[in-house]
């Protein structure tokens, strides 16, 4: 057609034309303004594909790491103010010096039996939560519960270092163990009745071997109970009968924590 010949479409027509239009081929941009205003903003890829975390994941895994810190705290602390009770002796000489430490007798092996106590109950709740994956309100109450009864081995071992020789003393420690024990045996049994807070389901074996383990205590506890009345010597024997029991069976346990 010739410059000056007449187009019966006209510019309308041209405007109208599907060749003058933007398509996806050519690199037309067909969204609206609300969508190009959304992107012009900054979003820098479609929500459809972007990750979304685990509803909990994050929550979980804080609950864990602040169960761990505050246990770990714990056990410390009471291993350290155990301690307090043995104090230096005045002496002014050598003599005075070793009649000084013979008094602290008591108190040293108050200490030692304390310290192997709380070791080896710390051993135990390592085990255990090395099963956990998450968390409930149940299990953290068990566990603050042991926490408890961990916080007043100080005490009693105070009061067996100053009446080493009293049944009331030695029955006294040996109750506060069996409560001990039994929340212990009370966290694990939750455990095993909840064992979606598990990392992996518990196999029988492993719940019969762990949970013969933790019984081991409260049943010696009770026999050390029972023979404190007849002779406060019986009851200590059974508590490091027991104590020994306990770092053998641990020394040949060969199982790899988490």
């Amino acid at each position: 057609m010739g410059a000056g010949g007449h187009d019966p479409h006209g510019a309308r027509g041209n405007r109208g034309s599907p060749s003058h239009r933007g398509s996806p081929s050519d690199g037309g941009d067909r969204r609206g303004p609300r969508n190009r205003r959304a992107n012009s903003e900054g979003d820098p890829e479609p929500s459809a594909v972007r990750p979304k975390r685990a509803a909990g994941a994050r929550s979980g895994r804080d609950h864990m790491n602040r169960l761990h810190a505050l246990t770990d705290g714990v056990y410390a602390i009471a291993m350290t103010l155990l301690v307090l009770e043995l104090h230096v002796p005045d002496a002014r000489s050598s003599s005075e010096l070793v009649a000084g430490l013979a008094t602290l007798a008591p108190s040293l092996f108050g200490f030692a039996l304390s310290f192997a106590v709380l070791g080896t109950y710390w051993i135990g709740n390592a085990v255990n939560l090395g099963h956990l994956a998450r968390v409930d309100r149940a299990t953290l109450f068990l566990n603050v519960l042991q926490l408890y009864l961990i916080t007043l081995i100080p005490f009693t071992t105070a009061i067996v270092g100053r009446y080493p020789d009293q049944a009331a003393a030695v029955i006294l420690y040996g109750v506060h163990l069996e409560a001990l024990g039994l929340a212990q045996y009370a966290g694990w049994a939750y455990l095993l009745r909840n064992q979606h807070l598990a990392h992996t389901p518990i196999d029988s074996r492993t719940a019969r071997s762990v949970t013969r383990r933790i019984l081991i205590g409260p049943v010696a506890w009770l026999v050390a109970i029972l023979l404190a009345f007849v002779s406060p010597l019986l009851g200590y024997a059974v508590y490091f009968a027991v104590l020994i029991v306990y770092v053998y069976t641990a020394v040949r346990d060969r199982t790899v924590l988490r």
